[in-house]
């Protein structure tokens, strides 16, 4: 991801128990997902489209695209 496809924020915490920063961390990540749920706001996602035209497709690339082809009925980017 390049600089220009993200806004990026820097949270600072102290804490007087700094042997749970890892819980406070994930516990902080936690509400800021949940809040960010209860007010309808979305994370874009960087995505990156392949076309393959009319070419030569090695038999292991071409089974690997038939299977994900059929889990994926719909398309990827209806999968979530």
């Amino acid at each position: 991801m390049s600089p220009h496809d993200a806004l990026t924020f820097e949270l600072l915490v102290w804490t007087e128990t700094p042997n749970r920063q890892f819980l406070l961390k994930s516990d902080l990540n936690f509400l800021i997902f949940e809040a960010f749920q209860r007010w309808q706001i979305e994370i874009p996602f960087s995505q990156r489209d392949l076309h393959l035209r009319s070419v030569q497709v090695a038999p292991a690339l071409r089974e690997t695209l038939s299977q994900l082809s059929s889990l994926f009925p719909n398309g990827f980017e209806n999968s979530q």
